[in-house]
């Protein structure tokens, strides 16, 4: 076993939060799009970890149903990242409690993981590339080649915590926001 998949499988096993609202957030926007899901694993413990969950759906009719099903993740878990760190967030700006508690901790932990699993993973941005090559016209094919080169270089990037960033980027613009309408 790799360090990579020991990294992966500790990492995805604390983040497990995040990985069930990911596929939470695809299964909403499958639902939203009428598109047919025929099997959903939200979470699962595995060897590899490659795939902790997945939502199994038909294709989606049209183009962008199918982003909207892709970056569901990044819409939704960035939504409630946002909305799980507004109580510490909160309590910090005011300075309403000098002790931060065990439920503020929780909600901080769940936060983050919810926000770790916002970029669309490897196996979503491959089925939107699939599905514009087999769909898409000329212009649809050209005009997803940056997002495909942003989303690879995304991808390499999670191996450098890039992932965990993201999260505390989200949690430190929701403090500056909040900060500002609060003082």
């Amino acid at each position: 076993m790799t360090i990579g998949r020991i990294y992966a499988m500790i990492f995805t096993t604390i983040t497990f939060p995040g990985v069930i609202v990911h596929e939470i957030a695809h299964r909403f926007f499958c639902d939203l799009t009428n598109t047919k899901v025929y099997q959903v694993k939200y979470f699962e413990f595995s060897n590899s970890f490659r795939v902790a969950g997945y939502v199994s759906h038909e294709e989606p009719k049209t183009l962008m149903a199918k982003i909207l099903i892709c970056i569901a993740p990044l819409i939704i878990n960035t939504f409630l990242c946002l909305v799980f760190s507004c109580p510490i967030i909160i309590t910090i700006a005011t300075g309403t409690a000098i002790v931060i508690g065990f439920p503020h901790l929780i909600l901080l932990w769940v936060s983050i993981s919810v926000g770790c699993h916002a970029i669309p993973s490897p196996q979503d941005t491959n089925s939107l590339s699939e599905y514009i090559s087999k769909h898409g016209n000329k212009v649809a094919i050209i005009s997803y080649l940056p997002f495909k080169v942003i989303f690879f270089i995304l991808h390499l990037l999670q191996h450098l915590y890039l992932d965990l960033v993201y999260a505390i980027t989200i949690l430190y613009l929701n403090y500056a926001l909040l900060d500002a309408i609060l003082n």
